[in-house]
């Protein structure tokens, strides 16, 4: 974890480590309760009303996120809004109350690498630029290896 966290954009990192214990409660709190909303919109209303100080942290960092987004390429950018997509669909089914298997949960994490590895050189190129961390993780055969291991 300590080398992950050396890694982080110092964004990720200031709030990561920056959460006080009640935003961290709160954070539990919602994760736990994650079935009983609809949707990223409930979710957010949610975590505002418990804590409008960590709704204000999380909504700077989303930000952030989607500038960098922003800054991508087409072919990086479709890649990237597929990933998020697929993120989506699986946070949608534990709203849903429906937790997806760890086999769909492998199998999607699979595929978003795959993906990865089919992007141009210079899609991933681009991609790096924006998103360090991730596309090291992406790119590590190691990881691919330790996914595939999965039951």
């Amino acid at each position: 974890m300590l080398e992950s966290l050396e890694l982080m954009p110092e964004r990720v990192k200031s709030l990561i480590v920056g959460l006080s214990s009640q935003e961290q409660a709160t954070m539990k709190e919602v994760y736990e309760n994650l079935h009983t909303y609809k949707n990223d919109q409930e979710v957010v209303a949610a975590i505002r009303a418990k804590s409008p100080g960590l709704a204000s942290k999380l909504e700077q960092f989303q930000s952030w996120w989607s500038e960098k987004a922003a800054g991508l390429g087409p072919e990086a950018r479709a890649y990237f809004d597929a990933m998020h997509e697929n993120a989506y669909k699986i946070r949608a089914r534990f709203y849903a109350g429906k937790r997806p298997s760890n086999a769909e949960i492998k199998q999607a994490a699979l595929e978003t690498i795959t993906k990865y590895k089919a992007l141009s050189a210079a899609a991933k190129a681009d991609f790096q630029k924006q998103f360090p961390l991730l596309t090291r993780m992406l790119s590590n055969d190691e990881t691919y290896k330790a996914i595939q291991s999965l039951n």
